[in-house]
């Protein structure tokens, strides 16, 4: 039962991710650049900026392998999870949810436990942007990844805010898509720090300057 049920994870994995490309790549003009960048064992974190309901689809379908594909985890709202089908759908791609009111301190856990051995992709600004600007990312950010201590890959993906704006339920098509994956970040002068406290908003901090350095690349 257990390799039956991992053999059908498997290939609903690789089913979502070849819809996913294939919609992308048919209808979109799409640049990846430094994928090489990205591990492909032990505890990673994906840091993208945030702009469009796009992001999490596109980001997960270019790393994803099809022959072998790693489920890529994440948090969502937690207002997605009211939906009976959407629950059950985020659920089986390793999407889970989490409260942005407030502190959510399960989900915060279950991420640093995931990141210690797996690829986690998170958007530090919290949301999307309003107005398609690099936004504060937030502390906890750098709190999680202080007690994790995973490869940081910050990631810049541009476009996606005119496939499919903010408050629009359409996408627009043919528009150019470009995600590009910066090298692995040094943060080792910060894991010196005694306390997460300290240590959370230099790294955070660090990790958004890296996602605005590859933003601004080739304007």
């Amino acid at each position: 039962m257990t390799r039956r049920y991992s053999l059908l994870k498997s290939w609903w994995l690789t089913f979502c991710v070849l819809v996913a490309r294939v919609f992308f790549w048919s209808f979109y003009r799409i640049k990846v650049v430094g994928k090489e960048h990205i591990p492909e064992e032990g505890g990673v974190l994906i840091a993208s900026n945030h702009v469009s309901f796009f992001d999490p689809v596109l980001i997960p379908s270019i790393i994803m392998s099809l022959r072998d594909p790693e489920i890529i985890y994440g948090p969502a709202k937690a207002e997605l999870y009211r939906i009976p089908v959407l629950r059950q759908l985020l659920f089986s791609l390793g999407i889970y949810p989490i409260q942005r009111s407030g502190r959510d301190v399960k989900a915060m856990k279950r991420t640093m436990e995931l990141l210690k051995s797996n690829k986690v992709m998170l958007f530090p600004e919290g949301s999307r942007s309003m107005n398609g600007q690099l936004q504060k990312g937030n502390r906890f950010v750098g709190k999680m990844v202080y007690e994790s201590k995973p490869v940081v890959i910050p990631t810049a993906v541009k476009g996606t805010e005119k496939a499919l704006p903010r408050g629009k339920y359409f996408p627009r098509l043919f528009t150019r898509l470009e995600v590009i994956f910066g090298p692995p970040l040094d943060l080792t002068p910060y894991y010196t720090c005694p306390t997460a406290k300290e240590a959370a908003p230099l790294i955070t901090e660090r990790i958004m300057e890296a996602i605005g350095q590859l933003l601004q690349k080739e304007k």
